[in-house]
């Protein structure tokens, strides 16, 4: 095959893949003639590496991942002379979408399931960084520019069977068995991976993330047979983050040993879905880890209390876990206080019914959720569901605005508030719905910063002149939209105050950073402590920059839920509304606090009766 349409063969360089011959002067040679230019094709055999292979192919393929059973394929029989921590095979550092295929790296390390004490130390375990690991190599690195295409790769007896560290993103695999110590180490989150048709193990983690997380798409891909089936490490590359806008389709995460994702505590998860877990535990008897399908749970030494939790999530925001596909995580049986998940923090709206079982019908104390977030809310907590349905049973005409929208009586600071004749960005679609018919002419204002410091806006609730106007036995939910063109955040807080002029605040949300749209900001589900007695008096609402304007519209206060917008304080009904109990009416108060009943009678006429 050499030169034969462009192709390589490392056999015309004098490689001889017999397993005992030093093949690695015959690679780097055919790789120098690739020249970037041509291919590299590598027949069946066992080819002994010494050293860094470094990647100048437009392509890389081999006859057919190796196979020990039996399948002869094209195996890189990976053993370096010198051995730094994560020292690669085949080292990838340019080449736009090259293809990398059809063949197999086995290193000389037998990490032995069985002695993970001898790999990893308790302090840095117990700290969750990279530190924790001792030093080994990889199959594969992926850095720089480069963004390869990987298909039917196997790794086996290596630290990490692949390392993606680019600076492109874009990596993708199919079809690929990645296993070692780490199936797959993402160093640096540089967005848009993608694994597909796969098998990833590990006898440590089946994806080990750095600080900065991932952006990831998996679609039919099988993690397990490992204690973790995705673990989070400080590793010093790219900003903190945990699952960033991950896809996670027909992931099926098999023999787990002692937790399906567990990610640094303070890193956030957002607009991450996962379809379903279709899960299974293994015993979390280490004295059988190893043995067959018996066990792949963690030394008591490392983990004393095992398989506490199926997820260990930080902060969680705009996620869905669903039970579509395989159903949802479970607990493990083998820990009487076992748990489905933990999260640090819950944000924003999320979909956690696949965080309760198969069935999403589990208890909800199976999710121990440490802090909720004033705006947070996930649709699988049946309390909060069931007290927004008994809400509205309860009260079927509730105030609408509760919030004063004439201009005249808000107080700004700092800056200069005016009508916007036009704005950088058209309204949503989000606004025209929840707007309704104020939405046909809307009112944006643009507040201007007027000197130094950052603009402020309060506006007050209606009634905040009496101590018992705003004093709301439910939640009082906030409803906004606001636009910065510079995609600077603003934050919008609940003031209180109680009858000792003591002043409180029971909400705080911050828009997204560097979101240069309209985006929509909610205040929900937090009511103040009762023992405060205190009145909702202002909306607050600040905007950090002190060089370019923010764009908002009229924000919505409303009791109990989310209700659409309305300028006025109304019962929120848009046709006729019916008192159907005929000894029943309408009641109102007379200045003097005498109440009056009006009612109408046979004939048409109306009573009115002191009560």
């Amino acid at each position: 095959m050499t030169n034969t349409l462009g192709v390589i063969n490392v056999r015309d360089y004098g490689a001889v893949g017999d397993g005992k011959h030093d093949d690695t002067q015959a690679f780097m040679q055919a790789m120098e003639a690739c020249n970037y230019r041509k291919m590299l094709y590598i027949p069946a055999g066992d080819y002994v590496i010494k050293d860094t292979i470094v990647c100048k192919a437009t392509r890389i393929s081999g006859e057919a991942m190796h196979n020990d059973s039996g399948t002869q394929g094209t195996n890189l029989v990976w053993r370096p002379s010198v051995v730094t921590d994560l020292k690669p095979c085949i080292l990838i550092e340019e080449g736009d979408r090259i293809v990398i295929e059809h063949f197999a790296i086995s290193g000389n390390e037998n990490y032995a399931r069985n002695r993970l004490e001898d790999y990893i130390s308790k302090e840095g375990f117990d700290a969750q960084d990279y530190s924790m690991f001792v030093a080994g190599t990889c199959g594969i690195k992926v850095s720089k520019k480069s963004d390869p295409i990987f298909r039917k790769i196997k790794t086996d007896r290596v630290k990490a069977g692949m390392v993606w560290d680019n600076e492109s993103g874009h990596i993708s695999a199919h079809e690929c068995t990645l296993g070692g110590l780490i199936g797959l180490f993402i160093a640096h989150n540089t967005s848009d991976f993608y694994f597909s048709d796969s098998t990833i193990n590990g006898v440590f983690t089946c994806i080990l993330l750095g600080k900065s997380g991932c952006n990831l798409q998996m679609v039919r891909v099988h993690l397990g047979f490992a204690p973790y089936g995705i673990f989070q490490v400080e590793y010093p590359r790219g900003r903190r983050n945990g699952l960033y806008s991950c896809q996670f389709e027909n992931v099926r995460w098999e023999r787990i040993g002692e937790c399906c994702i567990k990610l640094l505590p303070d890193v956030l998860t957002w607009e991450t879905t996962i379809t379903g877990f279709g899960m299974t535990w293994t015993l979390a008897d280490y004295s059988k880890a190893g043995q067959g399908w018996q066990s792949y749970c963690m030394p008591p030494s490392l983990v004393p209390d095992p398989q506490r939790y199926a997820l260990d999530l930080g902060v969680v925001e705009n996620c869905r876990f669903l039970t579509h596909t395989y159903g949802g995580a479970l607990p493990s049986p083998n820990n009487p206080n076992a748990r489905i998940a933990r999260i640090q923090r819950l944000k924003g709206i999320n979909d956690l019914t696949g965080l309760r079982g198969s069935s999403g019908l589990s208890s909800s104390d199976m999710v121990e959720i440490v802090k909720q977030e004033d705006d947070a809310f996930h649709l699988s907590t049946t309390s909060l569901l069931y007290d927004e349905v008994q809400s509205w049973y309860q009260q079927p005409v509730a105030a609408g605005q509760l919030l004063n929208t004439d201009q005249r009586k808000w107080t700004v600071s700092d800056g200069v508030l005016e009508v916007a004749d036009s704005y950088p960005d058209e309204l949503s679609e989000d606004i025209f719905k929840y707007y309704g018919d104020y939405a046909a002419n809307p009112v944006v204002f643009r507040i201007s910063p007027a000197g130094a410091k950052e603009p402020q806006i309060s506006i007050p609730f209606l009634g905040n002149d009496r101590p018992d106007a705003t004093r709301f036995k439910r939640a009082v939910n906030v409803r906004a939209f606001v636009l910065s063109p510079s995609g600077a955040q603003a934050r919008y807080t609940v003031r209180l105050q109680d009858k000792d002029k003591k002043v409180r605040y029971v909400y705080g949300t911050y828009s997204r950073k560097e979101q240069r749209t309209w985006q929509q900001i909610r205040l929900q589900y937090s009511k103040p402590d009762p023992e405060w007695d205190a009145s909702y008096t202002h909306l607050i609402i600040r905007f950090f920059s002190t060089t370019e304007p923010f764009y908002f519209l009229m924000p919505m206060a409303s009791e109990d839920v989310l209700r659409p917008f309305s300028p006025y304080k109304h019962p929120n009904v848009r046709d006729d509304f019916e008192i159907a109990a005929p000894d029943k009416g309408l009641i109102l108060r007379s200045p003097d606090g005498t109440r009056w009943r009006i009612t109408i009678n046979n004939q048409g006429y109306m009573t009115v009766k002191k009560l």
